[in-house]
């Protein structure tokens, strides 16, 4: 009657046996593994063994972390590159001022020099920039696109004419000024806000607003501003600018 238990016991352990929730029991053969079922209380054990590939396989992790730190040391020395933008701009006026020839071929290739720097440094800054960004800034921040070309237009203006009559300029100075307050932002502006951690984004929109608006928006000011000292032919003007 015993023994008839036992097989009646080992056989319902066979029926009911899942290999999936036995416990793992490693061989000291690493090329092994070797699956025992406790809980039946024969001297009966299964064993599964696989070959392991004797070759090993590259860490994609490391990898992953050098390229990665690789891109770091780039963006790093990019960033330290642009900071620099005021040395750049500085020791540049201190050799036109005592070496005027040095930049004779910028501008004797002009203007489309000045066209090929303006697109670089255009380029350059949309780098930084993300569509997303672009298109979140038209439908959640507007109302500071609609208030930066308005200040540019009427902040810039009038304080240009503040200051030519606060220093008592010439008329040829005054006017000269009064226009460059007229005009709209540049590259330059782009730069020095990327520069200074800000939102380069805004800036450069507002620059392609402002420059779009100047069409109309600098003649009709330097008309209103400047024609007291020289008179200004606003049609002339706008058609210059258009073309420029």
């Amino acid at each position: 009657m015993q023994i008839l238990g036992k097989l009646t016991q080992l056989l319902h352990n066979v029926l009911h046996f899942n290999p999936l929730s036995l416990p793992f029991t490693t061989t000291t053969n690493p090329s092994q593994i070797q699956l025992q079922t406790p809980h039946i209380k024969t001297h009966c054990f299964f064993t599964i063994k696989t070959q392991l590939p004797s070759h090993s396989y590259p860490s994609h992790n490391s990898e992953h972390l050098s390229v990665t730190q690789a891109k770091l040391r780039w963006e790093n020395t990019l960033s330290t590159a642009a900071s620099l933008y005021p040395l750049y701009v500085t020791v540049g006026g201190i050799v036109a001022c005592f070496k005027p020839s040095a930049f004779a071929w910028f501008v004797e290739r002009g203007p489309s020099s000045y066209s090929f720097s303006l697109g670089l440094i255009m380029l350059a800054m949309g780098l930084t920039l993300e569509l997303k960004n672009l298109l979140n800034l038209f439908t959640q921040r507007n109302l500071s696109i609609l208030f930066g070309c308005v200040a540019q237009y009427t902040i810039m203006p009038i304080f240009a004419m503040v200051i030519s009559k606060t220093l008592g300029l010439s008329q040829s100075l005054s006017v000269g000024l009064i226009l460059l307050g007229c005009c709209p932002g540049d590259a330059a502006s782009t730069v020095v806000t990327f520069i200074a951690r800000g939102d380069v984004l805004l800036s450069t929109v507002m620059m392609v607003c402002t420059t779009l608006g100047a069409v109309i928006l600098t003649p009709l000011l330097t008309m209103v501003r400047a024609g007291t000292y020289v008179p200004v032919d606003a049609i002339g003007l706008s058609i210059s600018t258009l073309q420029a």
